[in-house]
């Protein structure tokens, strides 16, 4: 099925200051969250961001905070699942939305716990591949493998980016190129 960009929301998963720093990968994946972020902002998909025990974590990185649609809301957890968290549950609600991209870190962990949680929800899955990290290569490949095996789309911030414009003819097309490249 083909997402739409009405009906699609973002999910950030806890791409936080010492989260982040302890995580490799995730330095090699903000670029490509950044295009994710924009694009998504161009077309109007909104986004909810989730923060890890920020207490102990920190906040969301600043670079990334600085390109999120003005209406992000900001969601503490503790639960590695977002679907764990109440007020998380709330705004999803508010969103009404059919479609979720889920992008962050760890893959293993908090991005694949939310995953499978929101396709039980009835939610159609998609997993950015260039948008989540693990501290460890074969945890993030061993995440995205379950998460095939369990109906989720696991696809690139490009490969989304086209799948919600589905024509060259779409308004925001030239801005998504110039986006990309």
């Amino acid at each position: 099925m083909m997402p739409e960009s009405k009906s699609m929301i973002i999910t950030l998963v806890d791409l936080q200051e010492r989260l982040c720093g302890a995580i490799g990968q995730s330095r090699e994946i903000l670029p490509r969250v950044r295009i994710l972020i924009e694009g998504a902002k161009t077309l109007g998909v909104p986004v909810i961001a989730t923060e890890q025990y920020p207490q102990g974590l920190g906040a969301t990185l600043p670079e990334i905070k600085e390109i999120l649609p003005p209406d992000t809301a900001f969601v503490a957890k503790t639960s590695f699942s977002c679907f764990g968290a109440e007020d998380y549950r709330k705004e999803l609600a508010k969103a009404s939305k059919d479609a979720m991209a889920v992008i962050g870190v760890e893959s293993h962990v908090c991005v694949l716990q939310t995953a499978i949680d929101a396709a039980a929800r009835g939610y159609e899955v998609y997993v950015p591949e260039d948008c989540v990290a693990s501290r460890r290569d074969s945890d993030k490949a061993a995440a995205l493998s379950f998460m095939r095996c369990s109906g989720i789309h696991v696809v690139t911030s490009e490969m989304l980016l086209f799948m919600l414009l589905k024509d060259a003819s779409h308004p925001d097309f030239k801005t998504i190129s110039k986006i990309i490249r």
